[in-house]
Formats: C-alpha cells, sequence, structure tokens
C-alpha cells in the first residue's frame, strides 16, 4: 500500500514545522520527519503510532501520483515486494557523476591568440563612430 503522509496545517504553523514519529515496524525502530514536502511511503500495514497521530494526514495513492508530484519512496520493513519505482517511459535516467568525463568530450585544449599590438592612429585622424 502507497500513502503519503503530510502534517496538518497546526503543525506546519509551528516554529520548526514538522512532525517527528518514532514507531516500530517488523522488529526494527524508526523515526520519520514529516514537514512541508509530503512522505510517501510503501507499507504492508500503517504503524498504528502513525495512525493514531491527530496532527498527521495519510492518503492512500497510486505510483504514478507520487511520480507527477516528484516524491520520494520510503519503503518500510514488510512492504510489498513491488517496491521499485520505474522512471515513466522515455525518460532516463543519467547515473554518470558530473566529474566523469566522456572520451569523445577530451579535447587538447586550443593554444592562446597571438599577442597583437594596435598601432596608435596619426594625429588629425576621426576615430569611427559606432
Amino acid at each position: 500500500m502507497l500513502l503519503r503522509i503530510r502534517p496538518s496545517k497546526d503543525v506546519l504553523a509551528t516554529s520548526s514545522g514538522t512532525r517527528r514519529r518514532t514507531f516500530s515496524v517488523g522488529g526494527e525502530t524508526l523515526t520519520l520527519d514529516f514537514g512541508k514536502e509530503p512522505t510517501y511511503l510503501d507499507v504492508a500495514e500503517l504503524p498504528a503510532e502513525l495512525a493514531a497521530d491527530p496532527h498527521l494526514i495519510t492518503r492512500e495513492v497510486t505510483q504514478d501520483e507520487m511520480l507527477a508530484a516528484g516524491g520520494t519512496l520510503t519503503v518500510l520493513p514488510g512492504a510489498a515486494a513491488a517496491a521499485v519505482v520505474e522512471p515513466p517511459p522515455g525518460e532516463e535516467i543519467d547515473l554518470k557523476s558530473e566529474r566523469v568525463q566522456e572520451p569523445a568530450a577530451a579535447v587538447a585544449p586550443s593554444p592562446e591568440p597571438a599577442a597583437t599590438s594596435v598601432a596608435p592612429l596619426p594625429k588629425g585622424t576621426a576615430k569611427a563612430k559606432k
């Protein structure tokens, strides 16, 4: 089950603007901060600590809705195995580091242009207007 969770308006109006919740899932204790941006969880069942919190707004969403919103998925223990998020059709993910340089792009630097000198204009010669 894919859920979108965000804090209610009264939490966002506080100085921190976040809601931190600690809960147990599958024998593990996890802590999540819920803030302005929604948190997407893939869970088999919503933990009781989150379900009982009146300051968290929980809504079930589809994978397409999550991708359209640009959300990040958090997979909790015991979630469905099909939690792998595929990019939308026609969109490639480039996982190369920014510092990697392709061999074809490695070009020898061009030599610096030779310094040129400009002769001064003879006296009485008008400068060209631009």
